[in-house]
């Protein structure tokens, strides 16, 4: 999120729609020791759990309930998952069911029913957690009730295998999303609204994206300041302040006195802080049109190309970190921590595509979803995430103005749909004609 993190009490009250509770178990950040195949049989439940639950999306219009749908597994047999939010203690669900079927239609019973509350396998600690086997439709056995050690590691076992085999069948799908539909709001402007089947974990499985033509539109970057204004706006003030702006997002982190976070250069006038020593993402805008070699905006990767801000054809500069890079690998760190979020990339025709997460998912997972998806793009760069995430676009009859709702981390958990929180800067995509 924006290093912004300076919210009064006052604003607290009325934030929190899920209570914050105390955190039922030892939480680490860090998900990246899921690749290093842990030795422990619960932390092999766990990754397997964590993976399952980015495939599921809302069940009910709450969205607390969430659920995988209908999975094959094989001839006759198919298995769902579900999973429950309750609280917003942690970026996991409070308990997952996984239900295993056989049979087709109304001759399909039901044979194992697994629910998992602590997420980490089934113990006879937690009595909220259970293993039913069915063996007829009218009797189940309870295996943890009396379970002997060497009998639960069986059962989780078995469990564990049958959790990976529903991920593999949902991996199996053929694509991330349905096909990519543009609606054209204006010559070089496009908006297409995604359903997804992964990597959305919280809210709506869907992001909005709107891809641009720079040669036809200017991106340009503006500062509360330069404009004379007393406070930063929200995206819909900003809209007013800028009428001649098809689109506009948020431009990316700031400090808590409202600074840009690492460069924004504007026609050689710094609105941002000096660089960022360790952020290799700049967006470069204004840059001559129709131009190959040098086109009209695009990503930069400090890690693979100098940039010198005192000899550059590109008025407009911001910098951030980079999302995903041009061989395909993620630059994010593999986390647990949800927000909505925004992100600007280049595709492969050299467009420029913002895209914007209204639900909630992980800064890794939105780098794999970019490159996974039908978006053809290239590489991708971050701008910033929960409450600060938000997108503008006049469309007809209506404009389109998106405000993140959702921040679950290690500092911040919450969920409101209406906060709408000033910005400070922001990127406005203006027609190239009136630009001028």
């Amino acid at each position: 999120m924006a290093m912004l993190r300076c919210f009064r009490p006052v604003i607290l009250s009325f934030l929190l729609i899920f209570p914050v509770i105390d955190v039922p178990f030892a939480l680490s950040a860090d998900m990246s020791w899921c690749d290093q195949l842990p030795q422990k049989l619960e932390d092999q439940i766990r990754c397997a759990l964590w993976e399952l639950v980015g495939f599921t999306r809302p069940q009910s219009s709450t969205g607390s309930e969430r659920g995988t749908g209908p999975v094959i597994l094989g001839a006759g047999r198919w298995a769902q998952g579900e999973v429950a939010v309750e609280f917003l203690a942690t970026s996991w669900p409070d308990r997952i069911k996984i239900s295993f079927f056989e049979g087709q239609g109304k001759d399909s019973r039901i044979t194992e029913k697994v629910i998992d509350q602590g997420l980490n396998g089934l113990s006879p600690r937690d009595a909220q957690d259970s293993f039913l086997r069915f063996v007829s439709p009218q009797e189940s056995t309870d295996l943890l009730n009396t379970a002997e050690p060497n009998l639960l590691e069986m059962v989780n076992r078995e469990y564990l295998a049958k959790v990976l085999e529903l991920l593999a069948a949902l991996k199996g799908r053929e694509s991330l999303h349905p096909p990519v539909t543009w609606q054209e709001i204006a010559p070089g402007l496009e908006l297409a609204k995604l359903k997804l089947f992964r990597f959305i974990r919280l809210g709506e499985n869907e992001i909005i994206v709107v891809r641009i033509d720079p040669d036809r539109f200017h991106l340009i970057p503006y500062s509360f300041q330069e404009i004379h204004e007393a406070r930063p706006l929200s995206i819909e003030e900003w809209a007013g302040v800028l009428p001649q702006s098809g689109l506009l997002v948020n431009a990316g982190f700031f400090y808590p006195d409202y600074r840009h976070l690492g460069l924004l250069l504007k026609k050689g006038h710094r609105w941002g802080s000096s660089w960022h020593s360790t952020w290799k993402g700049l967006f470069l805008s204004g840059g001559p049109r129709g131009n190959r070699e040098q086109p009209s905006a695009l990503i930069l990767d400090l890690e693979k190309e100098p940039f010198d801000p005192e000899n550059t054809v590109y008025p407009y500069a911001l910098q951030s970190f980079m999302l995903l890079d041009r061989d395909g690998r993620p630059r994010v760190k593999q986390t647990d921590s949800l927000a909505s979020r925004t992100a600007v990339a280049q595709d492969f025709e050299g467009r420029i595509l913002f895209i914007f997460v209204p639900g909630a998912c992980t800064l890794y997972e939105l780098a794999l979803l970019l490159r996974t998806s039908d978006l053809g793009i290239k590489q991708a760069m971050c701008l910033d995430g929960g409450f600060e995430a938000q997108l503008f676009v006049r469309t007809e009859p209506e404009v389109l103005a998106l405000y993140g709702s959702w921040v679950v981390n290690e500092n911040r958990r919450y969920h409101n749909l209406k906060l709408k929180l000033p910005l400070p800067a922001v990127i406005a995509a203006v027609p190239a004609a009136e630009s001028n």
